[in-house]
């Protein structure tokens, strides 16, 4: 496979599922549905994944349209039959009950 400099590369990412990570800190990952020219990404069933510590949880998002120059990093996300991490997932709603003290 050859080299495409610039945005035209994306193209071969098309239909993947995606880390998108941004600027400001903000993780996504979601299914990589359209790009153009300037980088705009649009992603599909998308979750934000929040990180605390050794803990994460996911929000829903749904569909996210994220400006190109929003984006820090971008990389696929290959499933694996050996899942070896010490992060713990939590549920949005121990996330609430937390934050209220219950």
């Amino acid at each position: 496979m050859s080299f495409i400099p610039g945005t035209a590369s994306l193209v071969d990412e098309v239909d993947k599922r995606l880390l998108v990570l941004l600027r400001d800190g903000r993780t996504l990952i979601g299914y990589l549905r359209s790009v153009d020219q300037f980088a705009n990404l649009l992603l599909q069933d998308t979750i934000e994944r929040i990180y605390v510590e050794k803990k994460y949880g996911d929000i829903p998002r749904g569909i996210f349209l994220v400006r190109g120059e929003n984006v820090s990093l971008l990389g696929e996300i290959v499933r694996m039959s050996v899942y070896t991490s010490t992060v713990v997932v939590i549920s949005l709603c121990y996330r609430t009950m937390r934050k209220k003290g219950v």
